[in-house]
């Protein structure tokens, strides 16, 4: 599946509002990988964004997905391939002051490894949901896929960059949390 397009301006959105709330409604946390749960939570607290979809980035070798915590990547020979799929966040941003602010706060951090983080649209997302954008860990040469084959000390390599991407996510919810947020 193609993830990535360029994001695009914002533009006028009327059903913003109305879509947020049905997002709220529908938003099932006991579906969304754990270590993402709080960040979700956080952002359906705020006013001018909703999120789409979320991934923590999931690591495969032979058709079975390496538990994190359970197992190491370490572990594995330094000839190992492995299927990654990608660490993302997609939102929703109203077109506002406070969703521009937010939308410049995500975009600065793929502006900060743009090898392996981009901040991003997706055309599929955009055709529902006007002002969407995500924010993804792949590697720069896979950006337009979902899924790629990375060698093992890629692989750790990526552990540690979508950890500090949603690191990141965090400190600009902290910021956009501390000029006030409705509670979920």
């Amino acid at each position: 599946m193609e993830t990535f397009t360029r994001p695009r301006a914002f533009i006028r959105d009327p059903g913003y509002a109305q879509r947020r709330e049905e997002a709220l409604k529908d938003l099932d946390l006991k579906k969304i990988d754990p270590p993402l749960v709080n960040i979700i939570k956080d952002f359906s607290a705020l006013p001018h964004c909703f999120t789409l979809q979320c991934c923590f980035g999931h690591f495969f070798l032979n058709g079975r997905e390496i538990t994190p915590g359970a197992e190491s990547l370490t572990s594995y020979p330094e000839d190992t391939l492995l299927k990654y799929r990608i660490a993302y966040l997609a939102l929703c941003i109203e077109n506002s002051d406070a969703g521009k602010r937010l939308y410049r706060g995500l975009s600065a951090i793929g502006q900060a490894d743009p090898e392996y983080v981009q901040f991003c649209g997706a055309d599929w997302f955009w055709q529902r949901h006007a002002n969407s954008y995500a924010l993804q860990t792949e590697p720069e040469r896979f950006k337009t896929q979902d899924t790629a084959l990375v060698g093992l000390d890629e692989a750790l390599r990526l552990e540690k960059i979508k950890a500090r991407m949603f690191e990141e996510i965090q400190k600009v919810l902290v910021r956009e949390k501390d000029r006030g947020a409705e509670p979920v």
